[in-house]
Parts: structure tokens; C-alpha cells; sequence
């Protein structure tokens, strides 16, 4: 009879699976998902609308506006390697769909005997494809179901499992919550002589958005149902500009403590995102790359960005795009100054207007002062869900622009 050691790989998943239910089998089901969220300490739950959704929280799903592809890279303690590759995507009114495969490799291991003698080495891989879709229920309460397959191979064999996760996630004018139960089936990985049940558990997740959206701060807690020490966990991310997001989060599972802290970058639909990871074991070190396209869209696009409520050019024409994946029930379009006050907005019910003009003038018919004002359109749809677009920059300058807008009066 072979024993193998595994000491090494135990030290690993202990804070590889951080926020997660850590020293429960078949590490990779619990390792967080993106980059993105890890570096907010897993605290995504409620804030996961990405290639990310179906591990955190499937009813998200039914969040996601655009298709999403993102592929991640991770060096952890002793050499450990996890992979993952991940795609998301609306499908209309039915929903979203995502899958993901994962990959968790621990390297090398010596066998020995019972007697202690050296007998090789072998190798430990978890595998794990997950298949999910997320929908609206009702009331803007939004549903969501994963599929999960698990492959432990151990020194040339493979056991299989299988098990599922269920949630329901709905959003607020202050953020959104989530509720998830995992591996809800009492089923685990069965191995030539035993079992080992995959551990049920539930999470709640919660996310609110400050500073007109530029701000998220995030909170997880979950607990499994065989016992053990809760898991809590938060995180923050700040826009710190449209393209460039710095974030930050930590958390506990018991004694074991964990610091992250990471940024993302977006351009043209690519996302590059970077984390690192802090424990009394090691530094880990996290890449992603993704990209989106298709799917749904709102924004704003002003024309001439740059005018002057005096000069030549005396109003800027902000287009509206309102492609959304449910019908729109209200919306608000809102100007800002530097400060957070609001100077003009529009409001309305049903599908908004195809173009808006702003004069950049105060009620007494003096102009606006020069500098940079944010506009930004938020919508409510048919399931009471709240969709907010991208700031853009409007520039009122007292000097006589010359761009010739593209929409005309």
C-alpha cells in the first residue's frame, strides 16, 4: 500500500481557496474566480456581472450586457499552478449563459511505502467545468443555476464528480445583494474505496455603490453546513478614470488571515487586471486577460465634447445609446460639475430621446464656468433593475471652439 504525501498541496489550498470554505475537498471548487474579484478579497458575490458569475453567483448572469471572455493565470505556493478560461453572455430576454473550466495543478509529489522507501513521484490535478444560466423571476428578483463537473487525477487515475449551485441576486438604487447555496446536492468524488462529500454551504453577498458609482464596496460571509469557521470577506474598487480601477479586500477564515490589492484596465473592450495576494505562507501573483463584445449598450456621446456656451460653438448635442436587454421604464440623464452638483438633467419614462442639448447656461443666462462636467445616464428597466452608463466628459471653455458639431439643430 502507497502512501502519498501531500503536505505541500495542504499548505496550498489552505490560502489558495481564500474566501471560500478552505481545507474542504477538492480544493478548486472553492478558489475564487477573476482576478478582479480576488483582488477585492472575493467579496463579489453581489458584484460579479462578468466571465466571473457562474462560480460566484450564477443569477448574475442575468446581469451581463455584453459577451465575455477571459482568461487567468495564477503562480502559487510551491510552484502550484491555476488556470481558468471563462465566457459569458446575454441571450435576450431568456437570460445569460456562462461556462468556465479551471484548472488547479499542486505539481509533484513523493510516493513512498508503508516501509518508507521511495517509490517515484506522482502528480495532482483538479479539473472543474461549470455550465450556467441565469433570468430575471420576478419583481426584478433575478435566479440562477451552475452545473459542475470535478476531475481529481492522482498518480495517472481520475474520479469524477459532479454537483451544483443555486442563488438569487436583485439590485437596489444603493447597490445590490445576493444569495447563493453551494453544492447543494449531497453528491462528492468517489474513489476506489471511498467518498469525499463535496461541502454544502451558503453566501450572502452584498454591494453598494458610492460617489455616483465610482465607488463599490463589497461584503461576503459564508458558512458550511458541516461546520467549521465562517468565512468573511470585503473589498473595494474605485474608478479612478474610465479606462484605469484600483481595488483592495481582505478577509478570515478562522486564524488564517489574507491582504489583496490589485488594479484593471480597460480599452476598446480588452481588460487587463492584475492582483496580488498576501498570507503568512507566500505572495501570490495574479493575471487576467479579457475581452467583450456584442451585446447591449447604453452610453452617452456628446458633440462638440468641447464648447463654449459664448463662443462659436454654444451647445453640445449628447447622443443617447439605450440598447438595453429589457424595456426601459424610466430614465435620468445627469450633468455634474467638479464638485458632485447636479446643473442639468433631463428625466423621462419610456425609451429617452435620441439626442439632448445643452447650453451650458444657468437659469439667469449666465454661463456655466469653464472646467470639465461629468454626464451620466441611469436607467431603470421592466424588472425594476438599475443599469448606469460610463461617465463622460463635457468641457465648457470661455475660448471660441471650432469642431462643428455632428448633430445638427
Amino acid at each position: 500500500m502507497k502512501i502519498k504525501f501531500f503536505l505541500a498541496a495542504l499548505l496550498l489550498v489552505t490560502q489558495a481557496a481564500f474566501c471560500g470554505i478552505s481545507g474542504m475537498p477538492v480544493e478548486v471548487i472553492n478558489h475564487g474566480a477573476g482576478v478582479r474579484a480576488l483582488s477585492m478579497g472575493g467579496a463579489v458575490s453581489a458584484d460579479s456581472a462578468d466571465a466571473s458569475a457562474s462560480f460566484w453567483s450564477p443569477a448574475m448572469l442575468d446581469s451581463i450586457n455584453t459577451n465575455q471572455l477571459e482568461a487567468s493565470y495564477e503562480m502559487l505556493y510551491g510552484g502550484a499552478i491555476f488556470n481558468a478560461l471563462g465566457f459569458s453572455g446575454p441571450i435576450g430576454k431568456m437570460g445569460g449563459l456562462g461556462v468556465s473550466i479551471r484548472n488547479m495543478h499542486y505539481g509533484e509529489y513523493e510516493v513512498v511505502s508503508e516501509e518508507g522507501n521511495a517509490e517515484g513521484n506522482e502528480a495532482m490535478n483538479d479539473f472543474m467545468l461549470t455550465g450556467a444560466y441565469g433570468r430575471n423571476l420576478f419583481a426584478g428578483v433575478q435566479g440562477g443555476l451552475a452545473l459542475k463537473a470535478i476531475v481529481r487525477g492522482i498518480g495517472g487515475k481520475n474520479y469524477m464528480g459532479f454537483n451544483s449551485d443555486l442563488s438569487l441576486s436583485k439590485s437596489f438604487e444603493w447597490g445590490r445583494a445576493s444569495l447563493t447555496g453551494k453544492n447543494i446536492i449531497p453528491l462528492g468524488i468517489k474513489y476506489d474505496f471511498s467518498e469525499e462529500m463535496l461541502p454544502a454551504a451558503v453566501r450572502l453577498g452584498l454591494s453598494f455603490m458610492l460617489l455616483d458609482g465610482a465607488l463599490k464596496i463589497n461584503t461576503d460571509a459564508e458558512k458550511a453546513f458541516a461546520g467549521g469557521p465562517a468565512v468573511i470577506c470585503a473589498g473595494a474598487e474605485y474608478k479612478v478614470m474610465e479606462p484605469l480601477y484600483l481595488r483592495a479586500g481582505m478577509g478570515s477564515i478562522g486564524d488564517v488571515n489574507e491582504i489583496n490589492a490589485g488594479f484593471g484596465f480597460k480599452y476598446e473592450g480588452f481588460g487587463l487586471d492584475y492582483g496580488a495576494a498576501y498570507t503568512e505562507l507566500s505572495l501570490n501573483h495574479r493575471v487576467a486577460l479579457s475581452y467583450s463584445f456584442g451585446g447591449y449598450e447604453l452610453k452617452l456621446t456628446p458633440d462638440p465634447a468641447v464648447f463654449s456656451p459664448m463662443g462659436g460653438n454654444r451647445r453640445t448635442y449628447i447622443k443617447i445609446t439605450a440598447m438595453t436587454k429589457y424595456e426601459i421604464f424610466k430614465w435620468k440623464v445627469e450633468i455634474k460639475d467638479n464638485k458632485g452638483k447636479v446643473v442639468k438633467s433631463w428625466e423621462g419614462a419610456g425609451r429617452p430621446d435620441e439626442t439632448l442639448i445643452w447650453d451650458g447656461l444657468e437659469k439667469d443666462g449666465m454661463p456655466f464656468n469653464e472646467g470639465d462636467y461629468k454626464a451620466v445616464i441611469v436607467v431603470t428597466d421592466e424588472n425594476d433593475a438599475v443599469i448606469r452608463s460610463g461617465d463622460v466628459i463635457i468641457k465648457i471653455s470661455q475660448g471660441d471652439q471650432k469642431a462643428i458639431p455632428l448633430f445638427m439643430e
